[in-house]
């Protein structure tokens, strides 16, 4: 993805945890990920000293899913943490 687009370019593009907890009605989801059944998504961004080293996505797809919250933004972010860690040690 590009910078701006989808929830990881949104995310790369501001450094910021982007939590979208109702997808197909995201102004911004690309239609390819709307096809493959995301009902929400979560991007957050693995920063090292302030530089963007990547980004981390998690999503659940199906009728059935439930949203992603808070909750589990807070455990992406944990475990950004410690994988932009490892990558700048790398």
């Amino acid at each position: 993805m590009a910078f701006g687009d989808g929830v990881a370019g949104v995310c790369a593009e501001t450094k910021h945890t982007v939590l979208v907890p109702d997808y197909a009605a995201w102004p911004q989801a690309p239609p390819e990920f709307l096809g493959l059944g995301v009902r929400s998504a979560i991007a957050q961004p693995l920063l090292s000293r302030g530089e963007l080293l990547g980004v981390i996505v998690m999503s659940r797809r199906g009728e059935t899913a439930r949203p992603l919250d808070d909750a589990a933004g807070a455990l992406l972010e944990r475990f950004a943490a410690q994988a932009a860690l490892a990558l700048r040690n790398a």
